[in-house]
């Protein structure tokens, strides 16, 4: 019986983990798109852009994510165990929304100012 729940509290905190799988394209693309004044090529471009950002923060969100779940049953104490759990708690309560936004943000800045050309007088 006890190897159940352990084995069932362990499948419900993995299976928990697919949120950030979905929560940073949803916001970042769905900005972007809907965007209404933005023309096709800083789109277009944009959009490159974000999915290269989103592609590295969700790759650092999943690392930190296992590696703080690996870690939950293991109390040592160091300094990068309570800043991973930090992270953690953080990306879980509204971080990945905020990073979400900064993305977009941080994409359609790089696609601005690569497709606008430098006005010399």
């Amino acid at each position: 019986m006890g190897d159940r729940y352990v084995q069932a509290e362990y499948i419900s905190r993995f299976c928990c983990s697919g949120s950030f799988l979905v929560l940073y394209p949803a916001i970042t693309f769905s900005l972007l798109i809907a965007w209404p004044i933005i023309s096709r090529d800083v789109r277009i471009i944009s959009l490159i852009v974000a999915s290269l950002l989103v592609y590295c923060m969700t790759v650092m969100d999943l690392s930190l994510f296992m590696m703080s779940t690996m870690e939950s049953h293991i109390q040592i104490g160091t300094v990068s165990q309570k800043i991973r759990k930090f992270l953690v708690q953080f990306f879980s309560t509204g971080g990945r929304q905020f990073f979400s936004i900064i993305i977009a943000w941080v994409a359609l800045s790089i696609a601005q100012w690569g497709v606008t050309p430098d006005h010399q007088p």
